[in-house]
């Protein structure tokens, strides 16, 4: 039976928090100096958003922090972000989730795992909302495990700079997709924040140098240990 791979964070409760503390902190001090373009707005379909801006100390210019919002409703929400957010989110009720969930016109659901209540996700995401920057903007979409013909073509057509991590075998060399090798076996993608080894790197930036994308380098000298 073939092992999963190995992450730091498998350690224990007490090793991730040092980590943050101690490796992540300088790493990102670090790759801070790199980044020359402050003003972005990453519309992500997880936490990743709200991560990055936090490690870099950006303000949030995106409604989609901290936020877990996937599937074809993010893939159609990104192609038409301007006209969507002309509609107000709201609440879907539940008894599967603990969280407070959101639809935009249909579109979703968007899950706020970090919220208490759905006036405080709502909150946020209209403060957030206005600040896009309409002019600059990276869509970061986390492709679960097999994508569909629809969702791939969504992502295709997608009029921004974009990046799309995925286990999928069939979207190993697609154009804009990050293929994450050593998981392909796993029953879906794991969780992108997890650090990756002692310098205190995320899988997200281990596989993928977001700050040189965002600062305007070409998508394919971005890639990181590919085939790894």
């Amino acid at each position: 039976m073939k092992k999963k791979p190995f992450e730091l964070t498998k350690i224990g409760s007490l090793w991730p928090r040092f980590n943050h503390r101690v490796f992540s902190k300088h790493y990102h001090k670090k790759e801070a100096k790199r980044l020359n373009n402050t003003d972005f707005s990453l519309i992500c379909s997880n936490c990743i958003a709200g991560v990055f801006y936090n490690f870099y100390h950006l303000k949030f210019l995106s409604p989609t922090i901290n936020t877990d919002f996937n599937g074809l409703g993010f893939l159609k929400f990104a192609n038409n972000i301007q006209s969507s957010l002309t509609y107000d989110l709201v609440e879907k009720k539940t008894s599967k989730l603990s969280y407070p969930v959101g639809y935009l016109n249909g579109l979703g659901p968007i899950i706020f795992p970090h919220c208490d209540s759905f006036e405080e996700a709502k909150k946020e995401w209209d403060r957030r909302k206005i600040r896009i920057n309409y002019d600059n903007i990276i869509i970061i979409w986390n492709a679960y495990r097999i994508v569909s013909e629809e969702q791939i073509r969504l992502f295709d057509s997608l009029p921004y700079k974009k990046v799309c991590y995925t286990i999928d075998p069939s979207l190993e060399n697609h154009q804009n997709c990050v293929f994450l090798n050593r998981y392909k076996n796993l029953p879906s993608i794991p969780l992108l924040l997890s650090v990756r080894n002692l310098s205190g790197v995320e899988l997200f930036e281990y596989y993928f140098d977001l700050i040189a994308y965002i600062n305007g380098e070409e998508f394919d000298k971005c890639l990181r240990h590919k085939g790894k």
